[in-house]
């Protein structure tokens, strides 16, 4: 494809020929495509190219079926780690990358996003494990071509944190200034690329899909990936998880699910991983909660949901928590925690992780 323009992708006469051309390679067994739909989806992010393929298939023993396929912006790097995970079984089925146009093309897993269960607590008992489980996979991956956030990258990132929420919600500057200078200052003493591993970079329930029928986790949107502290994959998903139970379950029960999910995965996972994310997890939720502000601030305003109003303060006031909890531990000496033999790590995190 010379032309590089991403909108030949939504041409049904060109993705019909393309199909018909795959189609023993894609759906083996078919004979003919019936019909073909599509249909591209409203996204987010300005980068996102989201679109739909719907294809009815007639098969050698004459019967039909129908088949949904999605595809976005990707590059190779991100196609490459998602077929990666198609072997280990937790992201959607990658089908063909269009080099020319960064795009790739999965079929669609059939479920929902996690945050459609925030009211159904017996459901999120279920797939938390598994949803522990998927991370430890991703946190374990091992290849060469994942990009490096270097601290200058971090710096830069809080930096621009900082500026969108000082200008969207003056009335928390200061606030907001204190907790990010804190969380600068900590993160550049304990900075260490030794500790890193192959971070998901968006790790939250509109990134995870659960199909309640099979009881599987899939997980979805890689664009961020890189080679980070595992910590702060942990810490969003704990802090994305809170704001999505907050409206609709008690704190203690918040607690409990917050700690399924936690001692699953510190169960699984490497015991240095492990002792990463008990030496930081704090630090690096502080840093998730005003990820989370950053963007809430800039979508309040249309915003119909009243509780997205004091989303911005339960943030901060868990930020500032956190980062209390973080300096006590600090100012006891981080090194205490790991004089523990790696044989007994998980247990000595499990004891001292403050939900």
């Amino acid at each position: 494809m010379k032309n590089g323009n991403i909108k030949i992708l939504l041409n049904e006469k060109y993705m019909t020929t393309f199909f018909k051309s795959r189609l023993a390679n894609f759906f083996p067994g078919a004979k003919k495509i019936i019909s073909l739909e599509i249909q591209r989806l409203p996204a987010l992010a300005k980068t996102s190219y989201l679109i739909v393929y719907k294809l009815n298939l007639l098969f050698k023993n004459n019967k039909k079926e129908k088949i949904i396929l999605r595809g976005n912006r990707g590059s190779q790097e991100v196609y490459q780690i998602i077929k990666h995970f198609n072997k280990l079984s937790i992201t959607p089925k990658v089908f063909y990358y269009f080099r020319d146009l960064n795009f790739i093309l999965y079929r669609e897993f059939p479920g929902q996003i996690l945050r459609d269960f925030e009211k159904k607590e017996k459901v999120l008992r279920r797939c938390l494990p598994q949803i522990a489980e998927c991370l430890v996979k991703i946190h374990g991956f091992s290849t060469s071509f994942v990009p490096q956030k270097t601290f200058e990258m971090e710096k830069e990132y809080l930096k621009q944190l900082k500026i969108k929420i000082s200008k969207n919600a003056p009335l928390i500057k200061n606030q907001v200034s204190t907790i990010f200078n804190k969380i600068q200052f900590y993160q550049k003493a304990l900075f260490n690329r030794k500790k890193f591993t192959i971070t998901h970079g968006d790790f939250q329930p509109s990134n995870i899909l659960y199909n309640p029928k099979r009881k599987k986790i899939n997980i979805i949107d890689f664009q961020n990936f890189c080679f980070f502290n595992p910590t702060a994959d942990v810490a969003n998903f704990l802090v994305h998880l809170v704001t999505m139970l907050n409206p609709h379950h008690s704190p203690q029960k918040i607690v409990n699910l917050k700690s399924i999910f936690l001692k699953e995965y510190l169960k699984k996972v490497k015991p240095k991983i492990a002792l990463t994310v008990i030496r930081e997890l704090e630090l690096h939720r502080a840093r998730a909660a005003l990820d989370i502000i950053a963007v809430t601030v800039v979508s309040i305003k249309n915003s119909q949901n009243p509780w997205r109003k004091f989303l911005p303060k339960l943030l901060i006031d868990m930020a500032q928590k956190d980062l209390k909890n973080f300096e006590n531990k600090f100012e006891k000496g981080l090194d205490k925690i790991s004089q523990a033999s790696l044989k007994n790590v998980k247990l000595v995190c499990l004891k001292r992780i403050k939900l």
